[in-house]
């Protein structure tokens, strides 16, 4: 289990407002996840996120072209978990098709969680550092839209820069 302050269970605990806010709660039809199928959190992200009704995409091909094609169909936003290169380079091109993004978590090899800056991702940054290994799952039940279940995980198991990430079409 992991050890959790007061703090950081309450900011945790304000995420779902936060994201609701920021227009990360539009109808899940108009959602897709992408996902590193080399990576078991990727695997595990893309199995809850498909049981919850949204289209999975594994990011196994050129990455530019799957884009490209992905965004001919204009989604509200796109939700991934992936190596950290991907999502720079996700990031270039969402970007250039007028999306924004809202939301990055960074998930390091020693098993910690990079906080980020602007709110709602620190809040997102403090719930996968309680949520652990269970972050995938949450992340999931995130992008669909849903409130996500608290389930307090062990330490994440990330082999390297792993981000989760979420951008909105602007």
């Amino acid at each position: 289990m992991t050890r959790v302050s007061r703090r950081g269970f309450v900011t945790a605990a304000a995420t779902v407002p936060l994201l609701g806010a920021c227009g990360l709660d539009r109808p899940s039809a108009a959602r897709i996840a992408l996902y590193d199928p080399g990576l078991a959190a990727g695997r595990l992200f893309a199995q809850r996120a498909r049981a919850l009704g949204l289209p999975a995409i594994a990011l196994d091909q050129d990455r530019v072209r799957l884009l490209q094609r992905v965004l001919a169909e204009r989604p509200a936003s796109l939700w991934g978990l992936s190596r950290h290169a991907d999502q720079l380079l996700a990031a270039d091109i969402l970007r250039e098709h007028g999306y924004r993004a809202e939301l990055a978590v960074q998930h390091r090899a020693d098993r910690s969680v990079v906080q980020p800056r602007h709110q709602p991702m620190r809040s997102a940054g403090a719930l996968a550092r309680i949520a652990g290994d269970q972050w995938p799952l949450v992340f999931a039940e995130i992008a669909a839209g849903l409130g996500p279940a608290y389930r307090p995980g062990r330490s994440a198991t990330a082999t390297g820069p792993i981000m989760s990430w979420a951008f909105v079409r602007g």
